[in-house]
């Protein structure tokens, strides 16, 4: 199996509360399945900032556009833990707004473009106390990309 490696053009952190997390964020090749290449996006909570383990709920807000290959598809890996759809602010500009309190300035959860090859997500997760990677997303895409890269921040706070 060829594997092509990711690029991050960029990769920002916010602070969400008064304490900032530390989440690892991985791209990992899952080979070619069915003929099309996928891709793992897993998160990893920094579960050192939480002194009693009472655990830390994650939010994720970031944008992927790939070069080279044709995106096929993006998915919420674990739905159970990922579970929550948030507004987000744009990152590409096409992201369509929460239907229920719609701000142009936010898109919202999951969003496809197969057009320009983007993938917009805006998730928050269940409260997690097991370390450990976290499978966030799978991408599908009709060959190696030449680079998935990620054109805006992650977001992480407990």
């Amino acid at each position: 199996m060829n594997t092509k490696t990711f690029g991050f053009a960029t990769l920002l952190f916010a602070i969400a509360s008064s304490a900032l997390a530390a989440p690892i964020f991985t791209a990992i090749p899952g080979g070619v399945q069915a003929g099309n290449w996928v891709w793992n996006i897993d998160i990893t909570p920094d579960l050192t900032l939480i002194p009693d383990n009472s655990g830390t709920p994650v939010a994720l807000e970031f944008g992927f556009r790939l070069t080279g290959g044709q995106l096929l598809s993006a998915t919420i890996a674990d739905p159970v833990q990922f579970d929550t759809p948030n507004p987000g602010p744009k990152v590409f500009g096409w992201e369509a707004p929460d239907p229920l309190f719609p701000n142009p300035a936010y898109g919202y959860g999951l969003q496809s473009n197969l057009v320009t090859n983007e993938v917009f997500a805006a998730y928050g997760s269940i409260n997690f106390t097991t370390p450990g990677p976290k499978h966030f997303l799978t991408i599908r895409t009709s060959g190696p990309p030449l680079s998935l890269s990620s054109v805006q921040g992650l977001l992480a706070r407990r």
